[in-house]
């Protein structure tokens, strides 16, 4: 049980991880266009 929940730690990690440098990318990329 215990790896299944290591397993399921660490995806959740990655995924948090994405979204997090997924919206700064956006962002820069927003405030680039706005720049215009």
């Amino acid at each position: 049980m215990k790896t299944v929940l290591l397993i399921l730690l660490t995806l959740a990690l990655a995924v948090a991880v994405g979204l997090i440098v997924a919206s700064r990318a956006e962002i820069s990329r927003y405030r680039e266009m706005s720049r215009m």
